[in-house]
């Protein structure tokens, strides 16, 4: 069984109470029970917070809050709270929330009160047994003996798959038509018993006749269409990047399958990574095989040993029914073992036909791309990033360098400002200003003669697209508008795809402007590095484009490069449906 991972956001008063020790022991219980238990942990900057969470919320099964006045009050409870949403929609994680004290001493938001909720001040012993019955970590053994969980208290788990019918009760079946015969008085003649046995049998065929001629000409109610998804899939990323890019992102892939049917006798689902349906199969990968199946659903998870991007590797999943015995090095060739199966749409691959220069006459073609292919160009790989006619040569995709180097300008952002000192001012506004502008177009932005800081292979694509009929190639930012609307115009997206696609670049939009904000401020701060003001600007704009705008309504951050690659990666999911 899989190790349950939760997350609990609480923040400790600095006066001891009864409530800080009873969550205490909550934290040793749950340990001491084979659970692993995460936190803040007091994490000092709003930088690692924001990474840390980012991180690590979507690995946790479950996310829990404890209802104390210091917890409610902490500005990042917020921010847990809305990134513990998002994934509870995205069916990643359930919440719960946890009552230290005998009563309510603290009012909760309304949107806590419709929460899972158990109360481990009232009987303690009883409330870890029901929270390890939750988190599957119960002794089954001891279960008769505890109290079964409210249903309201139960996990609300969020499904998009129908489920069968309840069974019901069939009416009585009428008695066989001999069995009257047999039940009629012998004292009836043979010669009525024989007119009276015509004179039924006509009835019977002319009631035959006219029920078949109802049903003929009745209309038929159409028969309700079989449910054909089984489950969803999705990449993920352990963000264990090496220098270029090609490992650590989409180096994971999660499986949450909802609506399958048990395997065959002595069989177990296998699932596996397919190469391009149009490809050899010389990279299929074994992600594993399915656990025992609960209630139709299944879920695995597979992270690739050495964090290659699996997206390079396979565009396909299929689930065959083997042996459970002996795990197969290859998926079976007998097809009616194979159950279920996912692909991202594809086609004639366009990719070395896509020119991703810029708008002076060789910008790409969109009809020339898949859907598979401008996914992979903007989280695995693209032309114009290894472009040796232009002088480009960085692997990775598209999205990945624009997050990367939004990151790095965060970071100088964030070292200007904390050291505060002219020097080192004038030498971090030049980095940003390298990575924004692109090492062809920053000598407008500085003062005359100075040197480029930034490698001139990293610094060969602006982030910033500054002159858009003769920039070629064009900036980060055009790229990803070029490959965002190729998805839209790809024939098989479907509407919610585009919602999202449109969604992505409204913020991709705003990150454009605040760009611009800290180019602005970085060109001041190149000439003038004592104006604290457009130092604190910078440092602000900086954290907005990576971490998304805050928002003092809801004290959370809105959008951000982290956002943005996130939901560019969540594209890139599968529906499983049965095979065939």
């Amino acid at each position: 069984m899989d190790i349950p991972r939760v997350f609990i956001c609480y923040y400790p008063g600095e006066t001891p109470d009864a409530g800080q020790s009873l969550l205490r022991q909550l934290f040793n219980d749950l340990r001491a029970a084979g659970t692993e238990v995460i936190t803040d942990a007091g994490r000092n900057t709003d930088e690692d917070f924001y990474q840390y969470i980012t991180r690590s919320l979507p690995t946790c099964q479950w996310i829990m809050f404890a209802q104390t006045a210091e917890t409610l009050q902490h500005p990042r409870t917020r921010a847990i709270f809305t990134a513990a949403q998002r994934l509870t929609e995205q069916q990643q994680s359930e919440i719960l929330r946890i009552i230290p004290t005998p009563t309510e001493t603290v009012q909760a938001p309304q949107e806590w009160s419709e929460l899972n909720t158990i109360n481990i001040a009232l009987d303690y012993p009883k409330a870890l047994e029901k929270l390890l019955f939750i988190l599957s970590l119960g002794d089954t053994g001891s279960l008769h003996t505890i109290e079964a969980p409210e249903q309201t208290r139960l996990p609300k788990r969020i499904s998009h798959f129908s489920t069968p019918s309840p069974t019901y009760d069939r009416p009585l079946a009428p008695p066989p038509r001999m069995a009257v015969l047999r039940d009629m008085p012998y004292t009836i003649g043979r010669k009525n018993l024989m007119i009276g046995s015509i004179a039924l049998a006509s009835l019977i065929v002319l009631a035959s006749v006219i029920v078949v001629l109802i049903n003929v000409f009745r209309p038929q109610p159409a028969p309700p269409p079989p449910n054909l998804v089984a489950g969803n899939a999705y990449f993920t990323s352990s963000e264990l990047f090496n220098s270029d890019g090609t490992k650590g992102a989409n180096d994971g892939l999660n499986v949450t399958l909802n609506n399958i049917a048990p395997p065959p006798a002595n069989k177990s689902y296998y699932v596996w990574l397919l190469a391009d349906s149009q490809a050899s199969e010389a990279n299929t990968v074994l992600m594993g095989k399915l656990p025992d199946i609960s209630d139709h659903s299944a879920t695995l998870s597979y992270v690739s040993p050495t964090h290659n991007n699996l997206l390079a590797l396979g565009s396909r999943i299929l689930i065959t029914a083997e042996n459970s015995s002996i795990p197969p090095s290859t998926p079976t060739t007998d097809k009616s073992m194979w159950r279920y199966y996912a692909e991202i749409p594809q086609g004639n691959s366009g990719s070395s036909a896509m020119n991703m220069g810029g708008d002076n006459g060789d910008s790409m073609n969109m009809a020339a791309g898949t859907q598979l292919d401008h996914l992979r160009h903007l989280l695995y790989q693209d032309p114009t990033l290894q472009n040796k006619d232009l002088n480009v040569d960085l692997k990775g995709g598209i999205a990945f360098w624009f997050q990367q180097d939004i990151q790095e300008v965060m970071l100088l952002s964030r070292d200007a400002r904390n050291k505060n000192n002219p020097a080192t001012t004038k030498y971090d506004v030049t980095k940003i200003l390298d990575y924004i502008d692109g090492y062809k177009y920053v000598a407008q932005d500085v003062p005359r003669g100075t040197k480029l800081l930034v490698d001139q292979k990293t610094s060969r694509i602006g982030l910033l697209t500054l002159d858009p009929e003769h920039e070629n190639p064009t900036g980060f930012d055009k790229l990803m508008g070029h490959h965002l609307t190729g998805l839209i115009e790809a024939p098989q997206i479907t509407p919610d795809q585009k919602q999202q696609i449109n969604q992505i670049n409204v913020n991709l939009n705003r990150i454009v402007d605040m760009l611009t904000l800290i180019r602005s401020d970085a060109t001041k701060l190149a000439t003038n590095p004592n104006d604290k003001t457009t130092l604190d600007d910078l440092y602000t704009q900086g954290c907005n484009a990576y971490y998304g705008a805050y928002d003092p309504g809801s004290g959370n951050r809105m959008g951000g490069a982290i956002w943005l690659y996130d939901h560019i990666q969540h594209l890139s999911s599968f529906t499983v449906k049965k095979y065939g």
